[in-house]
């Protein structure tokens, strides 16, 4: 690090400065492998991405690899480019954080400046935004329904109120005339699969796994767009119910589900089968 650090930053100490000057580097520096996405490509099931159209010059690509590998390859898509930024500030002494929004595909940062601000950057774009956080959807192109900052002692930390508008949901679900806490729910997004299509052939999940307490009720916040509330019981993972939520304004939604008239959905995963029948194994 110290010497890419040297060659990029040199011992400029403001914020600013280095920002740009990373971002420049990056941009020059880093090749996407999904620039030449090839579904077909038996190369790329092993992270190989040919760029120049020669077998021998392809490559590697790996998904949260290190900071140096990443570095030392030269491939990065959103993610390698933020993480290598955030790297990069912190190194040389600057508050820099890594922000990912899970539904909108998307990963990029922010630091400090001179006055303590925080400043939002796009990496992978060469882009800054500046302190206006509310305007990185549009910059981004994307409707935005959660994110998350990932600070400096790996602690991932909800900041969507800071870039977007969001309702307060309230999911209660009741079996056998009871309120039950026994399932988690996973909260899926449309908005790429609608909008984008391509690889984007399936909602994609919005917000980390929750759980309900023992009123049989769940609350977490979300932005604007079409949902699937996927319910499953971690103990009996064979079925699930998936129940379609729309918000379209930003004020409180209150869900009050019968799981007793909702259409239960089998489905047979082999890790969950193969996890279930080791409990009954004899050693």
């Amino acid at each position: 690090m110290d010497e890419t650090s040297s060659m990029v930053i040199g011992n400029s100490s403001d914020p600013n400065e280095m920002a740009i000057s990373i971002m420049s580097w990056e941009s020059s520096h880093f090749y996407n492998p999904y620039s030449n996405f090839d579904k077909d490509s038996k190369l790329q099931k092993f992270g190989l991405y040919n760029y120049s159209g020669s077998i021998e010059e392809s490559k590697l690509f790996w998904r949260d690899a290190p900071v140096p590998w990443i570095i030392h390859f030269g491939t990065a898509n959103c993610e390698e480019y933020s993480r290598v930024f955030v790297e990069l500030m912190r190194h040389n002494g600057a508050d820099a954080r890594f922000i990912h929004s899970l539904a909108g595909d998307h990963c990029w940062a922010e630091y400090k400046n001179e006055n303590g601000n925080w400043i939002v950057v796009d990496p992978s774009c060469n882009r800054v935004i500046g302190t206006a956080r509310f305007e990185f959807a549009k910059h981004w192109n994307r409707d935005l329904c959660y994110i998350e900052v990932i600070d400096e002692n790996s602690n991932w930390i909800d900041v969507s109120d800071q870039y977007i508008n969001r309702s307060d949901v309230y999911v209660e679900i009741h079996e056998n005339g009871k309120p039950v806490d026994k399932y988690d729910l996973y909260v899926y997004n449309h908005y790429l699969k609608d909008t984008k299509g391509g690889k984007y052939d399936k909602p994609i999940i919005a917000i980390r796994k929750q759980s309900f307490n023992k009123s049989g009720i769940s609350t977490f916040k979300l932005g604007t767009g079409n949902y699937t509330f996927t319910l499953m019981n971690p103990h009996f993972p064979f079925f699930k119910y998936q129940l379609p939520v729309n918000i379209t304004e930003n004020k409180p939604k209150h869900l009050v589900y019968n799981l007793d008239e909702e259409q239960r959905i089998y489905f047979y995963d082999e890790f969950w089968i193969m996890r279930f029948i080791s409990c009954f194994s004899i050693n």
